[in-house]
């Protein structure tokens, strides 16, 4: 059985699922947009621009986990920083 395609939409709102315990909803939201931009690589205007277009970023959901527990983003090794 294929895996499910992980759109750009999906991906904010798994990452906002696990913010909302830490911030409000609207600011998890917000967090959660900016963090799927930064691990797929593109920017939010790209990421807000076609919310149906599946997202790579294979460490995004490392990074769900991080944020969920209240850590924090770690740079993106992808261009060695």
């Amino acid at each position: 059985m294929p895996v499910p395609m992980l759109t750009r939409r999906k991906a904010v709102g798994m990452l906002a699922e696990r913010l909302t315990g830490l911030y409000d909803p609207c600011e998890a939201r917000s967090i959660a947009r900016q963090a799927a931009a930064f691990y797929a690589g593109i920017t939010l205007p790209a990421l807000l621009a076609d919310p149906e277009a599946e997202i790579d970023a294979p460490e995004l959901e490392q990074a769900a986990e991080r944020l969920g527990g209240g850590g924090a983003l770690r740079k993106s090794t992808r261009e060695g920083l």
